[in-house]
């Protein structure tokens, strides 16, 4: 899920950035060489370069993959490797940031024109999920959590630290007007009815198991209208992910993101933030009761 979410916040280097991460760590022994600008050489259209195969790394994420865009780029990025390179291209892979890992045809078609023109070169398209396969083959458990942040663990869900829970209400909490609750019963298939994928829906079904918690912590604050500030500003958080078009699991990241903050966070962060979702969730404060209801303001 945080890898997802950091391939749809990505783009320009700072995805470039992202993928040179993930290789070093992949290859510790050096194999991986990033590329940087240099003088008036450039970067020889490389952005990285693995040394047994030769292979050469363009990364291009753009907000958008565009057909004409992209073409014109792997043409002018492949022909500036093959002159820079020379005898130390053997193979040359375009990385892109494309949402489900698709591409236009042309950009297929592009990419198959120049297998057929360079039977010396190995050329390859990789998507995020083709970096998603490389993180699971190539990295410890230890070097997801450098990249990605820390997961919620069974012992941090077990004992979760009200302490923690305090610093992320605070950290989120705003003045709201505060409108009348909604008191309907939660249905028992929110998650499908909001099309929430298996890895959001056991996500929240640990966190549910401290909504009490959560709620008996919230019931404690001397301010009375504390929970209820929560729950409006997290329905307008929701509100305005959902206007943006984006897909129910990546609104559920925007939350939890909007919870925890931007940076990694620990894990007893991490399941503090679900356990605050989880009761905002029962509570219907976020995500819909039915499938035509509409989002709330």
């Amino acid at each position: 899920m945080q890898f997802r979410d950091m391939v749809h916040q990505k783009t320009g280097t700072a995805y470039q950035d992202f993928f040179v991460d993930i290789m070093k760590l992949s290859h510790p022994d050096g194999l991986f060489v990033p590329v940087i600008s240099w003088g008036r050489e450039g970067d020889q259209k490389c952005d990285g370069y693995f040394v047994p195969s030769k292979t050469v790394f363009q990364v291009y994420a753009p907000s958008e993959l565009g057909e004409s865009k992209t073409i014109a780029k792997i043409s002018t990025d492949f022909k500036g490797a093959v002159d820079h390179w020379k005898a130390d291209l053997r193979g040359w892979t375009f990385v892109h940031n494309a949402p489900r890992g698709g591409v236009p045809a042309g950009v297929v078609q592009m990419i198959s024109d120049l297998a057929r023109a360079n039977p010396e070169v190995a050329i390859k398209i990789w998507n995020p999920d083709d970096l998603w396969d490389q993180m699971c083959q190539k990295l410890p458990q230890s070097k997801f959590e450098t990249l990605l942040g820390f997961p919620p663990t069974r012992e941090g869900m077990d004992n979760l630290d009200l302490g923690v829970v305090q610093e992320v209400l605070d950290g989120i909490l705003r003045t709201t007007v505060t409108p009348a609750p909604d008191l309907r019963p939660v249905p028992k298939d929110k998650m499908q009815i909001n099309q929430l994928s298996p890895d959001v829906e056991l996500l929240l079904t640990a966190g549910m198991t401290h909504v009490k918690q959560v709620e008996l912590f919230l019931e404690s604050e001397q301010h009375p209208q504390y929970g209820d500030q929560l729950a409006t500003t997290f329905s307008r958080r929701y509100a305005e992910s959902c206007r943006q078009g984006l897909e129910p699991d990546a609104v559920f990241m925007e939350l939890v993101r909007f919870a925890g903050g931007p940076d990694v966070i620990s894990a007893s962060r991490t399941c503090a933030v679900l356990a605050v979702l989880a009761y905002l969730f029962e509570r219907c404060d976020i995500f819909r009761r039915t499938p035509l209801e509409e989002t709330r303001q």
